[in-house]
């Protein structure tokens, strides 16, 4: 199995503390929408491939590169325990 690691910005990959529906107008609430959405089905598609997708908002890495490290290497070690899991998870490296 393979591992894809995305790092997600906050405003375009739509984290709820960080982008409000509603605020910026519709286009870009429908543009969020999409692009989680798209997120989803990237993370489906990857999985169907027997890859393991993990997703690390881009705050958590500048607040600790370490932590965001860490669920790498963490999603890494599990992978090599359990090579059939193909389990998609948003990390938190905090």
């Amino acid at each position: 199995m393979r591992i894809a690691v995305f790092v997600d910005g906050v405003w375009w990959h739509g984290h709820p503390d960080y982008f409000k529906p509603g605020l910026r107008g519709p286009y870009w609430d429908q543009k969020i929408a999409r692009n989680v959405d798209r997120d989803a089905k990237v993370d489906e598609e990857l999985r169907q491939l027997s890859w393991r997708v993990v997703r690390i908002w881009d705050v958590e890495v500048l607040k600790s590169p370490e932590a965001a490290a860490s669920l790498v290497a963490t999603a890494i070690e599990e992978q090599r325990r359990s090579p059939s899991e193909g389990r998609g998870r948003r990390g938190s490296a905090i």
